[in-house]
């Protein structure tokens, strides 16, 4: 089974965004999704 997480940018600044692909990456998260959000 794979695990993923998904970020927009809702989530908050690209560097903070980074930070936590990071962090999902070391803790096994296979995929990370980003999608910017238009208001």
């Amino acid at each position: 089974m794979k695990f993923g997480i998904r970020f927009n940018s809702d989530s908050g600044s690209i560097v903070e965004i980074l930070k936590l692909t990071k962090i999902a990456e070391q803790n096994g998260f296979e995929f990370v999704w980003y999608c910017e959000e238009s208001s």
